[in-house]
């Protein structure tokens, strides 16, 4: 039997040997939370998003799976920390309310509640994905580290939906993925240039 790793959407399928290695070594391991579960002939382990990466990253089975259609962009949320002081997180939202596309920015140093909202019309949109696209921000799929050497450092957190059901997910604590800055500044761009804009 194969052996198919579910987490959340995503299935994997390795060969049957990895099955029965990941069943001696973790089986009941309680710190690394995996279940197994075997039905209609295909051997299930289901295990949470961060034990998932770091477990099958070790064997070399696993690579994060890369969104290449960022088109139609359904929802998106994407913060940053500036730095440890009170209201210093940057945060961008984009929905849909009433079939009207709505975006929210929280800028460095305004309270929460003091967030600014716009209706935005389908250039804006077309922006954040041609964004999305040129630097290859679906790459960053499942990235999720954490440098634990520091404590005072800043941190980013980028979800975005798609009407085909597929989403980007990724965070980091000052690690950050490639070509970072730039989606940052790009974003940064598009959203405050709402603001200057009104």
């Amino acid at each position: 039997f194969s052996l198919a790793v579910l987490i959340g959407r995503g299935l994997v399928q390795v060969p049957s040997w990895f099955a029965f290695a990941c069943f001696i070594q973790f089986s009941g391991c309680e710190p690394f939370n995996i279940d197994f579960i075997f039905t209609d002939g295909v051997f299930f382990v289901i295990l949470d998003k961060t034990v998932f990466i770091e477990v099958f990253c070790l064997f070399g089975l696993f690579k994060r799976i890369k969104v290449r259609d960022m088109h139609s962009i359904v929802m998106m949320s994407f913060s940053y920390q500036t730095g440890n002081m009170m209201y210093s997180t940057v945060h961008y939202w984009l929905k849909i309310e009433n079939n009207i596309y709505i975006a929210m920015i929280k800028p460095d140093g305004v309270p929460d509640e003091q967030l600014s909202v716009f209706p935005v019309d389908e250039s804006f949109v077309l922006n954040l994905e041609n964004i999305l696209i040129r630097y290859k921000v679906g790459d960053w799929n499942g990235f999720n580290k954490v440098d634990k050497r520091v404590l005072d450092g800043t941190g980013f957190s980028l979800n975005v939906r798609f009407a085909s059901d597929k989403s980007i997910h990724a965070s980091g604590y000052v690690s950050r993925p490639a070509r970072y800055a730039e989606v940052r500044n790009a974003l940064d761009s598009a959203f405050m240039g709402l603001l200057t804009n009104q």
